[in-house]
C-alpha cells in the first residue's frame, strides 16, 4: 500500500453541513492534522505542505490553485443518474447527460487532473446534525406531527450518516483508490423504519398511519399550504423504491459503515457529539 501522505486539509465549499464532521474526524478523532493546518476555500500563496482537498460543494471549485494538493475528493450526488425507480443502481447506470451535476463533476476532474482524485456520489438522504436536505424535512415534519406512515407503503431509499463520509475518504486515500463511486451505508433502507428511528431521537414522537386513499387526498391541501409531510413529494418518497449500490467502493476499501438506522438508534448523543 503506497498511501498518500499529507499534513494539511483544505475544505472547499465550507458552508455545507458535512464540514464539522470532516473537521472532527481529521483533527479530533484521528489527530492527522492540527487546527493550524486546516484551510478553507484556498491554500495560502506561500503554502509549503501537502494537503488533501475535500470539495463539499461542486459550485466552489472555479479558480482553485492545486499547488500543494496531493489528493482531492469531491462530494457529488446520485441525482446525476437517469434513475427514478428501482434498486441497487450502480456506477454503470446511465447518467443524465448535460446535467449540472455531471458538468460540475467533469470540471472537478479537470481542475484536479494532476493529482489522484475521487468523486463520491452521495444519496439524497445524508443524515447528521444540522442536515440541510430531505432528512431535515423528515425530522421537522415528524416533530410537528404532520408526517404519517401510509398503510402498506413499502418504499426504500439509500442513505448514509455524515460521520462515515470522512472515514471513507481517508480509506480511499490510504488505499490509493481513485475514480467515481457511489457511497451509501450499503443497505436498502425502509422509509418507514428510517422515520421511526428519527422519531426516537425527536422525543419519541408517535407517527400515525393513514390509508393510501387518505394520503392521496391530503396531498391537495399539503401542496397548497406547503405542509411538506402531506405533500406529493413526501407521498412519492414513502411509496417509491429508489436505492443505489456502493458495493464497488466498499469492497475496494474494505469498509462497512454502520447502517443509518442502527446509528441513529444506538449513537450516544452528548454535547460533544455530531
Amino acid at each position: 500500500m503506497n498511501s498518500v501522505s499529507f499534513d494539511s486539509l483544505l475544505i472547499i465549499g465550507a458552508s455545507k453541513f458535512t464540514v464539522p464532521y470532516l473537521e472532527k474526524y481529521f483533527i479530533d478523532d484521528k489527530g492527522l492534522i492540527s487546527e493550524r493546518n486546516l484551510y478553507y476555500e484556498q491554500l495560502p500563496a506561500d503554502f509549503a505542505g501537502k494537503a488533501i482537498a475535500i470539495v463539499c460543494d461542486l459550485n466552489s471549485i472555479r479558480n482553485i490553485s492545486t499547488k500543494g494538493i496531493v489528493y482531492a475528493a469531491a462530494l457529488s450526488s446520485t441525482a446525476v443518474y437517469d434513475a427514478s425507480e428501482g434498486v441497487n443502481f450502480n456506477e454503470e447506470t446511465p447518467v443524465i447527460e448535460n446535467s449540472e451535476i455531471l458538468k460540475k463533476e467533469k470540471l472537478f476532474s479537470e481542475v484536479f487532473s494532476a493529482v489522484p482524485n475521487i468523486i463520491l456520489r452521495l444519496p439524497e438522504l445524508v443524515i447528521g446534525t444540522a442536515m440541510d436536505n430531505l432528512g431535515i424535512e423528515l425530522a421537522q415534519q415528524i416533530y410537528k406531527g404532520t408526517y404519517m406512515h401510509i398503510e402498506n407503503a413499502d418504499g426504500h431509499c439509500s442513505t448514509i450518516h455524515a460521520s462515515h463520509i470522512p472515514e471513507a475518504i481517508l480509506l480511499c486515500v490510504n488505499n490509493d483508490v481513485t475514480g467515481t463511486f457511489n457511497l451509501t451505508d450499503g443497505t436498502n433502507t425502509p422509509v418507514k423504519d428510517l422515520a421511526e428511528a428519527l422519531s426516537l431521537r425527536i422525543g419519541d414522537k408517535r407517527i400515525f398511519t393513514v390509508s393510501d386513499k387518505r394520503a392521496r387526498l391530503i396531498r391537495i391541501p399539503g401542496n397548497i399550504l406547503g405542509i411538506k409531510g402531506w405533500s406529493s413529494k413526501m407521498y412519492d418518497f414513502k411509496k417509491r423504491n429508489l436505492t443505489f449500490s456502493s458495493e464497488k467502493l466498499l469492497s475496494a476499501i474494505n469498509y462497512r459503515p454502520t447502517p443509518v438506522i442502527d446509528y441513529i438508534k444506538t449513537h450516544n448523543y452528548d454535547e460533544n457529539s455530531l
